[in-house]
């Protein structure tokens, strides 16, 4: 925001940010407009060859192409929402642009507030100009849209927040946003582009600090929701997914982060030691805590993994937490022969259970490779109900 405005500058970043614009969204490009900024504003670049800016309840079209001349173009309000409506996020996919969209005041402008303000998912066509509501799809039971994305599998899928303040990861089968994922509460981004699609995985850094991947290690797997580190600091902020070091297999977050005040840019890697040389999955998992009910006999736990490798070194170890506890019930050494059949197998016959979390500790002196790496995938709970209350 430049002078209660929205603004879009430009630099030459080889060379310490010669050469920057600051005002050229307002002066330079041809089209160039001024605007009052209310809320955040961000841009998205279509597989169309332009890019489009979502500032509030308008979008604004930019051709950088040869065909914008020198310094661009630009198109002011290509499309407008009534001026209650603000857009909060948007994904472009197969020729549409899938916008959240936000009712924050009434058309007498009565303030709505947040956590009853009427939410969902305009589908714009990139051609109309004219705001059309029978593509418009509302999310009834949400208070926010946190982040709206395409998935590994091509589908468009948006992390939300319910009225119980609960995140959920929700899809777009049809014509409704239906949940196929539910999390807990503060496992939101902290910021829309801080949600990256890599693999087959989707990941972000939630809001509590912590590094949440929603995927499958293979398209045989089934998807779930994996807890694969945590930051420090008061606010968390940008991320993206790149290689790490010199090998192109290794990916890492590079992470934007605020400690006691001071602005941090790092990359961290579940994969591989920082420098990116040669050693395996170095740090720990934890699972999400499972219920059972009041109050279960375990009597074991199947890890599935990767059936692959021989040998009897120690490649990782699994503990499993009861009841929430946080002291492991057991702690399990895991080695190649154990993982060649598919899966490990934790002799439990434990009872008085209603709560399971599993962490795994990976070795860090085993070389990451195909034959070597545990990769485990999910875990099966064998149990069997009691009459015990708890």
């Amino acid at each position: 925001m430049k002078s209660g405005n929205l603004e879009i500058g430009h630099a030459d970043t080889g060379g310490a940010f010669a050469n920057s614009n600051n005002d050229w969204l307002t002066a330079d490009v041809s089209g160039s407009f001024t605007n009052t900024l209310v809320n955040d504003a961000f841009m998205r670049v279509a597989d169309n060859g332009f890019a489009y800016i979502f500032q509030d309840n308008n979008i604004h079209k930019i051709d950088g192409n040869t065909s914008g001349g020198a310094a661009g173009t630009v198109t002011a309000n290509v499309v407008q929402f009534p001026p209650y409506f603000q857009i909060t996020d948007a994904v472009d996919n197969q020729g549409r642009i899938y916008a959240a969209v936000r009712q924050d005041k009434s058309p007498s402008s009565i303030t709505i507030t947040l956590s009853s303000a009427p939410i969902g998912v305009y589908i714009w066509d990139r051609r109309t100009t004219v705001i059309n509501m029978q593509n418009y799809i509302a999310i009834p039971g949400i208070r926010e849209i946190k982040k709206i994305y395409v998935s590994p599998q091509g589908t468009i899928r948006a992390i939300t927040i319910n009225s119980e303040t609960i995140v959920e990861i929700r899809e777009l089968q049809g014509y409704s946003f239906n949940v196929i994922k539910t999390i807990g509460r503060r496992a939101y981004p902290s910021y829309n582009d801080s949600v990256n699609v890599h693999g087959l995985f989707t990941t972000w850094v939630s809001v509590d600090g912590i590094v949440y991947s929603h995927g499958r290690l293979s398209e045989n797997d089934p998807e779930s929701i994996y807890k694969i580190g945590s930051l420090s600091g008061t606010s968390h902020g940008l991320s993206f997914v790149g290689n790490v070091g010199t090998s192109p297999f290794k990916f890492a977050l590079h992470v934007s982060d605020i400690l006691s005040g001071t602005y941090r840019f790092y990359k961290w890697s579940p994969n591989a030691k920082e420098d990116g040389t040669g050693l395996a999955n170095a740090g720990n998992v934890y699972s999400l805590v499972k219920y059972l009910p009041q109050m279960s006999n375990i009597n074991y736990i199947d890890i599935y993994c990767n059936p692959k490798g021989s040998g009897s070194g120690t490649i990782a170890t699994v503990k499993p937490y009861f009841n929430q506890s946080a002291t492991a019930w057991a702690s399990k050494a895991v080695t190649l022969d154990e993982t060649g059949r598919g899966y490990v197998r934790i002799e439990v016959n434990k009872p008085y259970v209603n709560a399971v979390q599993l962490e795994i500790e990976f070795s860090t002196t085993v070389n990451l490779s195909g034959l070597t790496d545990f990769a485990p995938s999910f875990a099966i709970v064998d149990y069997s109900v009691t009459n015990t209350k708890g």
